[in-house]
């Protein structure tokens, strides 16, 4: 009952001629006009389905009949009604759901840092297609592009669904205008991200159940697609939880003008896959990447040596790098003694800098740093 009074209060604020092209977008195919009514029709194997759609938003009964029009594209479409009741309100969005389903995440919550991962990956994937539909690269080195920037400044954020945990994302097929060449149809820069993202993840997820990794991305570096960075962003995604699925669910704007793209809408990444995953984004990577040491800023997040029989401490330090056009990264570390000491004086000190050197490694979990040269306190007020 809840749920139906939500759906009535939003029904209310949908626009007729919305619903009238979200339906015929779906394939519902305009029979009458009936007074002040649209009348769609929509058949399949089991059965001829209508939708009556008033012309009239001020209309009393407006409400309960837009309810019943979402009911059926719900049940057509096996939604939530709820769902197709926020989508249609934003008809010139494509809507990207980044679901998390697992037994952690059924009452529709998470640990807020597997909250804070799935979010920044979201961003990150968004970003990766973005800069790939510009420039067709396995790796991006900078993830900075104007276009790109300009498509994730207008994205909206939604609220989560019950069942699971979903990073709902509205990205505005209007956010980004230009004037490059490349752009010679209709179709919107958005659209194209959108759409390129749809497709990089069905051929991951397709590869590996069809074992045809390695065709894949010797197709892949001829055109590529799919990059280091979307892997990143998934593995990122799938946080620290071994038996989470990742799912993408993308309902297309309703725009007459602009064709819904003929690639799948929805598409599963099973916990079991993003070991691959991480090999493929390895493989994506330039080669001579991790072959030489850089200077790395960051904080100390976790101390977990052990003292020695000097009495000293040294071992395992966790720490948050923070990487260009990446944010925060875990890495870690392996410390001596007197590394050690200075990593719990920036520890003690809260979030103090501290500049190590050394070769960075990638992992599907955690980054780790080997070949020390250099670990040390920065000024607090000369960070960099």
């Amino acid at each position: 009952m809840q749920d139906k009074a939500r759906i009535l209060q939003l029904a209310q604020h949908i626009f007729p001629t919305e619903a009238r092209n979200y339906a015929k977008s779906r394939g519902w195919e305009p029979v009458a006009v009936k007074g002040r009514l649209w009348v769609f029709r929509h058949s399949n194997k089991q059965r001829l389905r209508q939708l009556i759609i008033p012309k009239d938003q001020e209309d009393d009964a407006y409400a309960e009949a837009i309810f019943e029009v979402i009911q059926r594209i719900a049940d057509d479409e096996k939604r939530s009604p709820l769902s197709v009741a926020s989508d249609l309100l934003m008809p010139n969005s494509d809507i990207l759901r980044f679901r998390v389903t697992g037994e952690d995440a059924m009452t529709g919550t998470l640990l807020l840092e597997d909250a804070y991962s799935l979010f920044e990956g979201a961003k990150r994937a968004i970003l990766s297609a973005a800069c790939s539909v510009v420039n067709k690269t396995a790796h991006h080195l900078r993830m900075s592009r104007s276009e790109a920037e300009e498509m994730l400044k207008a994205c909206k954020l939604g609220q989560t669904e019950y069942g699971s945990f979903v990073a709902k994302i509205a990205c505005p097929l209007d956010a980004v205008e230009t004037d490059i060449p490349l752009f010679d149809n209709d179709t919107p820069f958005v659209r194209k991200a959108t759409t390129l993202l749809a497709s990089a993840c069905c051929m991951i997820v397709e590869s590996i159940e069809n074992d045809t990794v390695e065709p894949l991305m010797k197709k892949n570096s001829q055109s590529p697609i799919i990059t280091s960075n979307l892997c990143d962003a998934l593995i990122r995604m799938h946080g620290t939880r071994d038996k989470r699925k990742i799912g993408l669910d993308i309902t297309w704007a309703s725009n007459p003008s602009i064709p819904i793209p003929d690639v799948p809408n929805r598409v599963v990444f099973k916990s079991e896959y993003f070991r691959i995953i991480d090999q493929i984004g390895k493989s994506l990577r330039p080669k001579n990447e991790a072959d030489y040491p850089q200077e790395l800023l960051g904080t100390v997040e976790t101390l977990n040596g052990d003292v020695g029989e000097d009495g000293r401490r040294s071992g395992e330090v966790i720490l948050s790098l923070l990487l260009p056009d990446e944010g925060a990264v875990r890495a870690k570390v392996m410390l001596g003694a007197e590394e050690y000491a200075d990593a719990v004086k920036a520890h003690e000190k809260g979030r103090s800098y501290i500049m190590v050197k050394g070769v960075l490694y990638r992992d599907i979990r955690i980054a780790y740093i080997k070949d020390i040269e250099c670990f040390k306190l920065v000024d607090p007020g000369h960070p960099q």
